[in-house]
């Protein structure tokens, strides 16, 4: 088996990456064959596949982070975050029956699915962006109403609506403004 110098420089690797996760294209371009890249994620090998063309270069449990990170390099450059995770940023309380995945926002042409822990909603209606920490998220109001259209139960939903006025600073009126430009 012939190495490539990517082998030998784990830092630079790592660098491309974010934290830690990369795409099967990224690899290729530093250099490493896509055989390479999968044969790596098998059991008991140093990496792991995240998504479908989304590697992790770590074999331990992926941080939070490093999930959303995967989720974004799967949804593509335009992929936005909200839901959960943008609530939970925000400081909110999520009900629990709030799934752990990842919700994105991606333009509606764009032609993925949702798989593995990553829940892809097509929109015609892309927020602007907030990003924190190079991450981009769907502006709090949209991503609290993203949210409640999960739960089929009223509960959660009055908890999260109440909870996002209460400690997310969120007015009734601007809920009720993103409510009318939605669906």
């Amino acid at each position: 088996m012939r190495i490539g110098d990517w082998a030998r420089d784990h830092e630079a690797l790592h660098e491309v990456s974010r934290g830690g996760v990369i795409t099967v294209a990224q690899l290729e371009a530093f250099g490493v064959p896509r055989r390479t890249c999968y044969r790596r994620c098998r059991p008991g090998q140093p990496w792991q596949r995240l998504l479908p063309g989304v590697l992790l270069l770590d074999s331990g449990r992926p941080t939070r982070r490093q999930l959303v990170d995967g989720a974004l390099l799967y949804g593509g450059p335009d992929a936005i975050v909200t839901g959960a995770v943008v609530c939970r940023y925000h400081g909110l309380n999520v009900p629990r029956v709030a799934s752990d995945h990842v919700h994105l926002l991606v333009p509606e042409p764009c032609k993925i699915a949702s798989t593995g822990y990553v829940l892809i909603e097509r929109t015609r209606r892309m927020p602007q962006p907030e990003s924190s920490g190079g991450v981009p998220m769907a502006p709090l109001a949209r991503a609290v109403l993203d949210e409640c259209r999960r739960f089929s139960d009223r509960d959660p939903v009055r908890a999260l609506l109440t909870n996002s006025v209460q400690k997310g600073g969120l007015s009734p009126a601007a809920l009720a403004s993103e409510l009318e430009r939605g669906q």
